[in-house]
């Protein structure tokens, strides 16, 4: 509605406004990766692939499909809003993410599935509470690759996430 009031019927600037907030998904996507990771040319090529992955070069040519690049980039900033949370917790912090959450569910409510890919995220790249190392047989040298799943951990994890929370 926005667009129409701003562009009218000129096909044009409504393409123009897919372009810029699918090179701010990527972008996004970057900062995320290289934050949580700190592997900086991965996570430049993730995002690059991401630019120009087909699936997501059809939702920004295709000017009715709004709702994948503006969930995408709710979707991105909720991510980058816990990771701020989860350095530094705060009720100001948490009420950010939250709030891209909400909105991000206005704009296409397949993001109900975000709580789950963020306690995801807890494991990796946050690896918060709820891995534990294994440690090897008797006789045999540990292998810390190997983890199991402490379960106990998992329940404070799972409270905070979106929209679990007061």
């Amino acid at each position: 509605m926005v667009d129409m009031e701003l562009y009218g019927m000129w096909p044009g600037m409504h393409h123009l406004t897919n372009v810029i907030l699918h090179a701010l998904n990527a972008v996004l996507l970057f900062l995320l990766l290289s934050w949580c990771t700190g592997a900086v040319w991965k996570s430049a090529a993730v995002a690059a692939l991401f630019a120009v992955h087909p699936l997501h070069v059809e939702s920004v040519a295709w000017i009715a499909d709004r709702k994948d690049a503006l969930s995408t980039l709710f979707w991105l900033l909720t991510m980058l809003g816990y990771v701020w949370y989860v350095r530094s917790t705060s009720l100001a912090r948490y009420m950010t993410m939250a709030t891209s959450f909400s909105l991000g569910l206005m704009a296409k409510p397949m993001l109900v599935t975000l709580p789950f890919v963020l306690l995801l995220f807890d494991f990796w790249p946050l690896q918060r509470s709820g891995m534990v190392r294994k440690r090897g047989e008797p006789g045999q040298a540990e292998r810390p690759w190997m983890t199991r799943v402490r379960w106990s951990g998992l329940a404070p994890l799972a409270v905070e996430k979106p929209p679990c929370s007061p």
